[in-house]
């Protein structure tokens, strides 16, 4: 008896552009595009596809990256489309998108970020300070014995 071999799933550039315009279209992810449509490839072989063909990867991370986008531009019309009405039902919108939209562009991400880096855009340099006890006052060094007590491993009883 033969064993079958498993047939790579054929590419097709065609309907892998049609779920890229779903992706955006919709607001949805590639699972959700795909699961929408039965005529569309499984979920799998449209991975085994992205697997295959960087350019494909490309087309999808700038369809989500467009997402990203659309959601910000979304959140920018809230405040005009708002009513004494539908406040409550434009806020969960609202804090849906601005959830959304840095998930789909990192453009939109909260979150800033300090580099510090030491002489000529190289490491930072630690060197050690000689401390002067004899400079210190009897409140300064019981804080210190205190500090340096709390860094040693207490002995163990037996």
């Amino acid at each position: 008896m033969r064993k079958q071999i498993a047939q790579k799933p054929e590419c097709n550039p065609e309907i892998f552009q049609e779920i890229i315009r779903r992706i955006y279209e919709s607001g949805n992810d590639l699972l959700a595009v795909v699961k929408a449509d039965d005529s569309l490839p499984p979920s799998w072989k449209i991975y085994r596809w992205l697997d295959e063909n960087p350019e494909y990867r490309r087309d999808l991370a700038i369809a989500r990256e467009a997402l990203g986008d659309r959601f910000a531009a979304e959140i920018r019309d809230i405040p005009r489309e708002t009513t004494n009405e539908n406040v409550a039902v434009q806020r969960v919108r609202f804090e849906a998108l601005r959830w959304l939209a840095p998930r789909f562009n990192a453009r939109y991400v909260d979150k800033s970020t300090s580099e510090l880096t030491g002489k000529g855009g190289g490491a930072v340099q630690v060197q050690p300070v000689p401390l002067n006890l004899e400079a210190l006052s009897e409140e300064q060094l019981d804080a210190l014995r205190d500090a340096m007590a709390k860094q040693l491993p207490s002995p163990q009883r037996g």
